[in-house]
């Protein structure tokens, strides 16, 4: 992922993608938007995103993602992080985010 240094935004939604998320997306130093919304993918956010710190929005609706995101939150996230569902742009119900849970009234 070394030769994508400038790679800002990611977007493979739609695109019939299958399997797990790549932790190797964790070392693209540019990245502010991974958008793949409307997949197939299976499995967790892989722990090496962690190291996207330039992330502003993560757009997963419609996949099968589960597990948690937490681990992305605090000092990691960019400094305009969007929230939604779950903290990341992250709309899915499947995925816990502690950092941007709905307060409970």
């Amino acid at each position: 992922m070394g030769m994508y240094p400038l790679l800002e935004e990611l977007y493979l939604g739609r695109t019939l993608l299958q399997g797990t998320l790549p932790k190797e997306w964790g070392m693209l130093p540019a990245v502010r938007f991974i958008m793949l919304q409307n997949n197939d993918i299976t499995g967790t956010i892989p722990a090496e995103w962690a190291n996207i710190t330039s992330l502003n929005g993560l757009f997963l609706e419609n996949t099968n993602l589960s597990g948690s995101a937490s681990f992305l939150c605090g000092d990691n996230l960019g400094p305009t992080f969007m929230c939604e569902d779950c903290g990341l742009k992250v709309d899915l119900e499947e995925v816990d985010c502690s950092c941007c849970a709905e307060p409970e009234r």
